[in-house]
């Protein structure tokens, strides 16, 4: 019995740490997003670029669905 609770408790920490490894990669799959964008987003959170810069290559990539006044 203590085996399984134990076992139970190692799998729930497994899981929760696959989950916040994984879960912004998923967000941004699940909204829709290319691999462009995401790596557009992870430079502009690295600070690699500015955030002119992103926005204006973040409405190149999306089109017309982008809009700068919806940007947070």
């Amino acid at each position: 019995m203590i085996r399984l609770i134990v076992f139970g408790i190692i799998a729930l920490i497994l899981v929760i740490a696959v989950w916040s490894l994984l879960a912004p990669y998923l967000r941004s799959v699940l909204a829709g997003e290319d691999s462009a964008v995401r790596t557009l987003r992870k430079r502009y959170a690295d600070g690699e670029i500015s955030s002119r810069e992103y926005q204006e290559k973040l409405t190149v990539l999306k089109g017309d669905s982008y809009h700068p006044e919806n940007f947070d």
